[in-house]
Order: C-alpha cells, then sequence, then structure tokens
C-alpha cells in the first residue's frame, strides 16, 4: 500500500523542510523506494539534495496546482515507490487542500508561541472540515521538560491530536543541512539523531510500515 507524507503548516519557519528531509532519509536508510516532493516554491529540500556528496533519495520539483495533485496521484499509483514524502509551503488554499486530500498522514509542526497556536487552530478546522489525518508535532522547541509540557497543554485544551515525539532547536541541523543530509546521518549517536529516529519510528507505526521486516531485508 502507499504511503505518502505531507508535512504542511498556514505559516512559514516552523521547520516542515527539515523534518520532511529527515523523515524522506529515515525511510531511504531502511531500504524503502523513497521520493521527495518539494511543493515549496523556495524548493529548499531540493537544493539541499543538491549538496549531497553521498547516494540519496530522489527529490523531484512539484507545484501545489490541479496538475500537482494529479502528478502526485499518478506517482503513487503507479508502484515505483514505497514511500512519498511531501514538502509542502507556508500557505493555505483550495489547491493546496487538494494535494492534502491525498496524504495518508499530514504533519503539522508547531513551535511555542500565541502565533504557531493560531496557525495550528486554523489548520485543525480545515483538517476536521476534510476529515484529514492531521498530527501536530512539536518542533523547534527549546530545551527542557516545562516547555514541551505547555506546548502538549496548549494543544491538548483546544482538542488537536498531539504526536507524543517532538524535536528541539538543536545546531546538528543546521549543520547537517549544510552539507545536505539530516541529522540522523550527519550526527548519529547524538540527542538530534535519536529524537528524529523516535519521530520516524512513531510515523512508520501509525501508516502501517513494519520496520523490522525492511531493517531485515536491507540487512539481507
Amino acid at each position: 500500500m502507499k504511503k505518502i507524507l505531507g508535512f504542511s503548516s498556514f505559516k512559514g519557519g516552523t521547520g516542515k523542510t527539515t523534518l520532511s528531509y529527515a523523515m524522506a532519509e529515515r525511510g531511504y536508510s531502511v531500504g524503502l523506494r523513497t521520493l521527495m516532493l518539494d511543493f515549496d516554491p523556495q524548493e529548499t529540500a531540493l537544493g539541499m539534495a543538491y549538496l549531497r556528496e553521498i547516494p540519496g533519495w530522489e527529490v523531484r520539483r512539484c507545484q501545489v496546482s490541479v496538475a500537482g495533485a494529479e502528478e502526485l496521484t499518478a506517482i503513487a499509483d503507479s508502484g515505483d515507490y514505497d514511500l512519498v514524502v511531501c514538502d509542502l509551503p507556508g500557505s493555505e488554499g483550495a489547491t493546496l487542500q487538494r494535494v492534502l486530500a491525498s496524504m495518508t498522514l499530514i504533519l503539522c509542526p508547531v513551535g511555542m508561541g500565541a502565533p504557531d497556536m493560531l496557525v495550528a487552530s486554523n489548520f485543525a478546522w480545515i483538517a476536521r472540515r476534510m476529515a484529514l489525518p492531521v498530527v501536530f508535532v512539536g518542533n523547534n522547541l527549546p530545551p527542557g521538560r516545562r516547555r514541551r509540557e505547555e506546548l502538549v497543554a496548549d494543544l491538548e485544551v483546544m482538542e488537536l491530536p498531539v504526536c507524543p515525539e517532538m524535536v528541539q532547536s538543536r545546531v546538528a541541523h543546521i549543520d547537517a543541512m549544510s552539507h545536505g543530509q539530516s541529522a540522523a546521518e550527519w550526527a548519529p549517536a547524538t540527542a538530534a539523531s535519536a529524537e528524529l529516529e523516535a519521530l520516524w519510528r512513531w510515523i512508520a507505526a501509525e501508516v502501517g510500515i513494519v520496520l523490522e521486516d525492511m531493517q531485515e531485508a536491507v540487512a539481507v
């Protein structure tokens, strides 16, 4: 069964590209035939792919348009990929909603502060109206358990689904991006890598990817 992950928010700067690129890398690392579609006009994910000096997953540009939505459907139905990861722009609109409707799971990165809470609430309203499979992921968080607990409490007050795995703001993510890598491969055995691996394992379980089977296949 096709797995399409979308990383979306109606606000820029939430870390969609960092997380989507990292999750594409995790999928590729366990042997999934992985494609990343860069829907963001800034094409940051595509630029990161150009920086890679080692083999990796395929990254293509795609547009938030009727044609782009049709292309995504065709790719998913082709059977050429096990995992499609979509980095979506920090905006909203009817055409974006059409693209979102094709997702197996949509992850909405959200940080601390009132602006992020407002955007999360607006995103959730559309998700509920369209019955989209959305979960909110704490990202770019400051250190400290108290801040994480505050974020979870704020989201739960709004009755929003919250991913139990969160990602803290760390230098490793910046360093990795400058080399076209994710922090999980650039800085293994670090807290940044551990957080990304935990998030990947949670996502895999949510969409039905059996990691033990994939790891055995890679070993063979």
